[in-house]
């Protein structure tokens, strides 16, 4: 997650409605149940899945060799009032992969996530399929040079 603010482009919380507590506080995972994505510069796409006590993350942009590179983050959370703590336990970029607590939101079809000083707002998605197929490297994205730059890695457990 820490690396998600390197390349998450600062959103500013301009509607009352996106900020705030959530819809279903203090009810485990119910709140932020489902799959959550939000586009990213360069065509890149986040997303946050949560099931039960589980989370997948998942950072896909297009390599320059028209693959995708994913960097995948696997683990349990739990939430406590407005924070989510987050555990994880695989990942393809270790560098990436601290355990931490996360101020949220859900509102609506939104879920804000604040990463240090960045506010990210995911919206919910459906599981959908790829039409005529993809292939996808896990591994670490670097996005602090310019384009990103990718290093395939297997998930690993932690």
């Amino acid at each position: 997650m820490r690396g998600f603010s390197k390349f998450a482009v600062l959103v500013m919380c301009v509607l009352a409605t996106a900020c705030g507590s959530s819809d279903d506080e203090n009810a485990g995972g119910s709140a932020v149940e489902g799959l959550w994505q939000v586009t990213l510069a360069n065509g890149c796409v986040g997303t946050y899945s949560f099931k039960g006590a589980a989370y997948s993350s998942n950072y896909l942009c297009q390599l320059t060799n028209g693959n995708y590179g994913a960097e995948v983050l696997n683990g349990t959370f739990s939430i406590h009032g407005s924070e989510i703590d987050f555990l994880p336990n695989a990942a393809s970029c270790v560098a990436h992969s601290a355990a931490e607590t996360d101020p949220y939101s859900v509102q609506g079809q939104n879920l804000s996530l604040t990463f240090g000083s960045s506010l990210v707002i995911f919206q919910k998605a459906m599981a959908g399929t790829v039409n005529g197929g993809a292939l996808i490297e896990t591994g670490c994205w670097d996005f602090s040079v310019d384009p990103g730059a990718f290093t395939p890695h297997a998930v690993q457990n932690l």
